[in-house]
């Protein structure tokens, strides 16, 4: 990735390894994880990580992403692909879930 993010609700960490998934999770406090393909994929390695974990997942209503979080129980398929309309539907599911934590951004999202 190049280019610089200036937000305190976006960290990059780089590159990790798979084994260092659930330490990098622990450490940055994760607990809702988005994965925006827009490509009905066959497979998700990423979705399955985030299962395996017991992560809340949001994706869009494409391919496996679909069909693996709407069996999922910690999992929303997102009702739009269209980007604010997404965010909107995260931010809400993450404040019903009680997930989302101001005071960590300083400010609601949107």
């Amino acid at each position: 990735m190049t280019g610089r993010i200036d937000s305190k609700a976006i960290t990059v960490t780089g590159p990790y390894r798979r084994e260092d998934l659930p330490g990098l999770v622990e450490r940055h406090r994760l607990s809702l994880f988005f994965l925006p393909s827009v490509w009905p994929e066959t497979f998700c390695y990423t979705a399955e990580e985030v299962m395996a974990m017991g992560g809340y997942l949001a994706v869009f209503g494409l391919g496996a992403q679909e069909e693996r979080v709407r069996n999922y129980a910690r999992g929303r398929v997102l009702g739009s692909m269209e980007p604010l309309a997404a965010l909107e539907e995260i931010v809400e599911w993450g404040k019903e879930l009680t997930l989302w934590d101001e005071t960590l951004l300083g400010t609601d999202p949107l």
